[in-house]
């Protein structure tokens, strides 16, 4: 009879841990500029604005502020989730837009920095300079970066 009951109960946890959502399993991300960059307070940020601005489709912030966006790496999780829900391209999709823009009118993919902690010191330094990290990041930034935008996965 123990046996028995046994099965059932992990049959029934097994049921509950399908049909339940995740509740937890999201992670926010912040979009960062450098403060100097004079994005306007009233400025409306979306997918599509970061997203022009990233490829270098628009090449300015409305201030007139050269944009400078700044990418990870490659294997990087803010990489992964930035290409899928603010670019959303796959990796073969992301290469070939570089190489096209490259060969039609020079322009090269932002620079890659690795490190978190690096790229907040490039952002904070580089007038127009942008970049994603995780929002648990962005709780302690200087006055000379501030977060734009945020989005979850």
């Amino acid at each position: 009879m123990f046996k028995q009951n046994t099965q059932y109960t992990y049959l029934f946890f097994l049921l509950l841990l399908c049909t339940v959502p995740s509740l937890a399993l999201s992670t926010e991300y912040a979009v960062i500029v450098n403060s100097d960059s004079h994005v306007l307070p009233n400025e409306v940020m979306d997918n599509l604005k970061i997203k022009r601005l990233f490829l270098k489709e628009q090449r300015d912030w409305s201030s007139g502020v050269r944009a400078k966006p700044l990418d990870r790496k490659s294997d990087s999780v803010e990489h992964a989730v930035f290409l899928k829900i603010i670019l959303d391209m796959s990796e073969a999709e992301f290469a070939a837009h570089w190489l096209t823009l490259k060969q039609k009118t020079g322009e090269t993919p932002p620079r890659v920095v690795k490190r978190t902690r690096t790229l907040i010191r490039v952002v904070s330094k580089k007038k127009g300079a942008f970049a994603v990290i995780k929002a648990s990041q962005a709780k302690s930034l200087g006055d000379a970066v501030k977060v734009i935008y945020e989005f979850s996965d």
